[in-house]
């Protein structure tokens, strides 16, 4: 048997506790993470002149040394004899490649930035077979005519001006 009141208008439902704020916008959202992220960051060239006396030009030489310096070295995909991927200490461009390429969303891996022990800490080590090149090349993997093989794309067009400069930069040749 069917109801004979009417339903409750829409207005009757919402209160005061249950009306959520909207959430803002996306980018404003990452801009946010981000300067908070740097500010977290650059923290210690706040804080460190402020407890103890510091020479600043070297503070902020060895702030740049290591976040931005070390963040090259992480980023070329380079990875040197020394320190190789099996360092029991630094994080090194192949711990970086796998926190990128292995990483999933409930399971990160090497979320440290120069040290080990925070993952070593966390247990976000990367524990599955190794997959490095030093590893790769002992087991025959990365051999010079393998690589030979490797069809490689052709580049050359992105050091033309008149490619970043036309309009039909899609349109890559």
């Amino acid at each position: 048997m069917p109801s004979s009141t009417p339903p409750p208008s829409p207005s009757s439902l919402t209160s005061r506790s249950t009306v959520l704020p909207s959430p803002p916008p996306p980018l404003l959202y990452l801009l946010t993470v981000s300067l908070g992220l740097e500010f977290v960051r650059a923290l210690p060239l706040l804080v460190l002149p402020l407890v103890m006396p510091v020479n600043i030009d070297l503070l902020f030489f060895t702030f740049a040394l290591f976040f931005y310096g070390y963040g090259v070295v992480l980023h070329c995909a380079h990875e040197a004899e020394w320190p190789d991927a099996h360092h029991p200490i630094i994080n090194t461009s192949f711990q970086h490649f796998a926190h990128h390429a292995r990483s999933v969303k409930n399971k990160p891996y090497h979320t440290g930035f120069f040290f080990k022990v925070w993952d070593q800490l966390a247990g976000s080590v990367y524990d599955q077979p190794c997959f490095c090149s030093k590893c790769a090349r002992a087991r025959g993997e990365r051999e010079y005519a393998a690589w030979l093989k490797i069809v490689k794309p052709d580049y050359s067009p992105l050091l033309r001006p008149s490619f970043w400069l036309t309009s039909n930069t899609a349109k890559a040749q």
